[in-house]
């Protein structure tokens, strides 16, 4: 069996994905990073979905791009035309939607989607160092594995599940307060449960990364890429 590829998750979509002149749906946006990647890579429009108030804010802090905008709109309710999306793209944030809205969403994606449009969803498996780490903080084991069976089953909904690809995202962090704080600074929640480990999270965050030879350090993420049409 060959070995999954090493490769950064921003480079796997841009690979997966042709967006030159393409209207993108980028779901689960956060603070508009992809959605401005993928402005950068030649699409005409790209709509960011987001329910984050805090990360709506960060967002339009942010330097916009032509073609950018922010809907505050959750992933079960795209409000959008039907067929009006060449891709619609879930970047690590299937897993985020609550499990019982989880088929909806894709249903959504099937609704707006053109189509000859994609769907392509990037995924965090549930295993290796990251993963190892910020398993004390939140254990996503359940809800990723209730996403993948979302995608298997995404033919309910609309939407036929074309391929999949393993690769190994090598997740590069500064050091680990800097790690804590932009955790923290996403989903405030978690805080708590930072103050409550820091010794034993400080620990495994030097037992389970490596050093960056350009400096800061590296965890290994295996990752999901899926590949959707419309059914």
């Amino acid at each position: 069996m060959t070995a999954p590829r090493v490769l950064r998750n921003t480079d796997a979509l841009l690979e997966a994905v042709s967006v030159t002149d393409k209207a993108v749906l980028d779901v689960g946006c956060g603070d508009g990073s992809i959605s401005r990647l993928l402005a950068q890579a030649g699409a005409r429009v790209v709509l960011g979905l987001e329910v984050s108030p805090k990360q709506i804010e960060r967002y339009l802090a942010s330097t916009l791009l032509p073609g950018m905008a922010v809907l505050d709109s959750g992933a079960q309710d795209m409000p959008l035309p039907d067929a009006s999306m060449d891709v619609v793209v879930f970047f690590n944030s299937l897993h985020h939607v609550p499990v019982a809205l989880m088929g909806k969403a894709l249903a959504e994606a099937a609704r707006v989607i053109k189509p000859d449009g994609l769907v392509y969803v990037t995924e965090p498996i549930a295993e290796g160092p990251l993963f190892e780490f910020l398993r004390p903080v939140d254990d996503e084991t359940e809800v990723r594995a209730f996403a993948l069976e979302h995608l298997h089953a995404a033919d309910k909904v609309g939407l036929r599940l074309e391929k999949e690809e393993v690769h190994i995202h090598p997740a590069r962090r500064r050091d680990y307060d800097s790690t804590r704080n932009a955790i923290v600074a996403a989903n405030p929640e978690r805080a708590a449960a930072f103050d409550d480990l820091d010794g034993d999270l400080r620990a495994a965050f030097d037992r389970l990364s490596r050093p960056h030879p350009e400096g800061g350090f590296l965890f290994d993420q295996p990752t999901r890429g899926s590949w959707l049409r419309k059914a």
